[in-house]
């Protein structure tokens, strides 16, 4: 069913309300330092939302004034990579959002499946993953619907983000007894091993159908022939221009007809029933239309990485 989207959400979407929080006279001094010895560019950030959040991390670590905060990031490596982290914002869960969940368990998945040959792999991408609950979770309900419809091809599932820490995490795959809460209990007794403590670890029979990798949704070339790509709740966080480049190199990922899985605050924008069509709004779920977008300029650029277990920020002296 169509449902129509609540314009207050689009509006904040694709809106840089400047009025939401008051910016720092030394952000862009901020952004330039994190640039340089982080790599990693906040410039196509919305300004309001790293505003507050570095206003945040200085009151949680007494700074007494911007310009002595900005001091101690060039001189703090901690301090400057937890800023990083605490920017690049990894709330993530598994199964968050259940009916989104169940709708591709019981509807979409089946459909990318059904009558696929063995040689030809599914393929799904988890943009913005960050410790890799939602990418284990899209893993899980692929495998399971590709057991009920006999699919013996191979499943897999590309787990990208910017934070080298959140993907070492992810690639560990251990997950504390709270954050395996919500995983059903068939999956977490086939998918996971439980730990002493009350963790879970997930099983090599899963671990091996996820790649995780640092890669720059803005800058780096963006993965082939994806069946499904999910990219929640990130672009909301990027100014409209940024959004719009995320967007095509997302579009530029997918198959012909390939599904594209948003956030429930995000839309497609403009490039609806241009590059897009809609299959369900509620759950904000489009279909890739078979046009040809321009080529926006690239922006910096990591290349697809994978990520060993203990590597962190690369930050540099």
């Amino acid at each position: 069913m169509d449902h129509p989207i609540d314009p207050r959400d689009d509006l904040s979407q694709w809106s840089e309300d400047e009025r939401a929080a008051p910016e720092l006279v030394e952000l862009p001094s901020i952004i330039e330092l994190l640039r340089r010895r982080c790599g990693v560019d906040f410039s196509f950030y919305k300004v309001p939302t790293l505003s507050r959040r570095i206003s945040q991390r200085m009151a949680r670590g007494e700074a007494t004034s911007p310009q002595a905060y900005l001091q101690r990031l060039g001189d703090d490596d901690a301090e400057r990579s937890a800023l990083c982290s605490d920017l690049l914002i990894n709330v993530t869960e598994f199964f968050r959002d259940p009916a989104v969940f169940t709708q591709l368990a019981d509807e979409v998945l089946p459909d990318l499946l059904r009558g696929r040959d063995a040689a030809q792999e599914l393929r799904i991408w988890s943009a913005g993953c960050a410790t890799g609950e939602e990418a284990y979770s899209l893993a899980m309900l692929a495998l399971d619907a590709a057991g009920r419809l006999g699919f013996h091809g191979n499943v897999k599932v590309f787990a990208t983000d910017l934070d080298a820490d959140a993907l070492a995490q992810g690639s560990r795959g251990d997950y504390s007894a709270e954050s395996v809460a919500a995983v059903p209990e068939a999956l977490l007794r086939r998918y996971f091993q439980r730990q002493t403590g009350g963790g879970a670890r997930v099983d090599p029979s899963l671990r091996r159908h996820v790649v995780f990798a640092q890669h720059n949704l803005l800058g780096d070339p963006p993965f082939t022939r994806i069946d499904l790509a999910v990219c929640r709740n990130l672009l909301i966080y990027l100014k409209p221009a940024a959004q719009i480049k995320a967007l095509s190199h997302l579009h530029a990922a997918l198959q012909p007809h390939g599904l594209l899985l948003l956030g429930s605050s995000e839309t497609v924008g403009d490039f609806e029933s241009r590059a897009f069509s809609v299959v369900d709004r509620s759950s904000r779920l489009f279909r890739k239309q078979s046009v040809s977008l321009p080529r926006l300029p690239d922006g910096p650029t990591l290349g697809a990485q994978a990520v060993p277990a203990n590597q962190g920020w690369p930050c540099r002296r």
